[in-house]
């Protein structure tokens, strides 16, 4: 499988891979100084590329350069 590139989709709130209807996403929403993770999917034709846990490596990176506590649910 070629490599997948992760993008911060910055007007719909979310880091994604892929495009539809194969498109995976880890959604956040912002409050002040915290950002919530609280949804990640995966097509299941995507899940053995370890999409979700690049997902969430990428978003933790950004949290962390935007001084940003993260709160996952």
């Amino acid at each position: 499988m070629d490599e997948i590139e992760i993008r911060h989709n910055i007007p719909h709130h979310r880091f994604e891979a892929g495009t539809p209807p194969e498109l995976a996403k880890l959604d956040y929403r912002i409050d002040a100084n915290t950002v919530a993770l609280y949804h990640t999917e995966v097509p299941r034709n995507l899940q053995r590329a370890g999409l979700g846990g690049k997902l969430a490596h990428a978003a933790l990176e950004w949290a962390r350069d935007a001084g940003l506590k993260v709160i996952p649910s």
